[in-house]
């Protein structure tokens, strides 16, 4: 997953559709390994929704495709956020935007496996 190659518009549908159907929670734990996977490509800072939605794809989304999956893995976020494993990080200089950079609580729990208890007792 993640590779960008073109032209499988009917794979990307159906990975939206496979996370839109996800508990919030769940659609959370799958997003984290991603942003830690981010934070070690790039080495600074955080993916937003958009360079999320490029990884978890099985090619790369269109822009319309792009504008369904960023409400989704928005709201992953926001509960990670809740939880204390990301936090919200306002991008200047190279670009500007929200991105999402690990906490150390986050990586923690990379480390030890344990995403779902920390998610455990936040909404969604």
């Amino acid at each position: 997953m993640g590779l960008l190659k073109r032209g499988d518009g009917g794979a990307v549908d159906a990975e939206i559709e496979r996370l839109s159907a996800l508990p919030l929670r769940d659609l959370a734990a799958k997003l984290l390994p991603h942003v830690s996977a981010f934070e070690l490509k790039v080495g600074v800072y955080g993916p937003n929704e958009f360079e999320l939605a490029r990884m978890l794809t099985p090619s790369k989304p269109s822009a319309e495709q792009s504008l369904q999956l960023a409400p989704i893995i928005a709201e992953g976020l926001q509960v990670l956020e809740h939880a204390g494993l990301v936090r919200l990080n306002w991008r200047s200089g190279g670009g500007t935007g929200i991105e999402y950079p690990l906490t150390r609580a986050g990586e923690a729990a990379l480390a030890d496996g344990n995403v779902m208890g920390r998610l455990r007792d936040v909404a969604g």
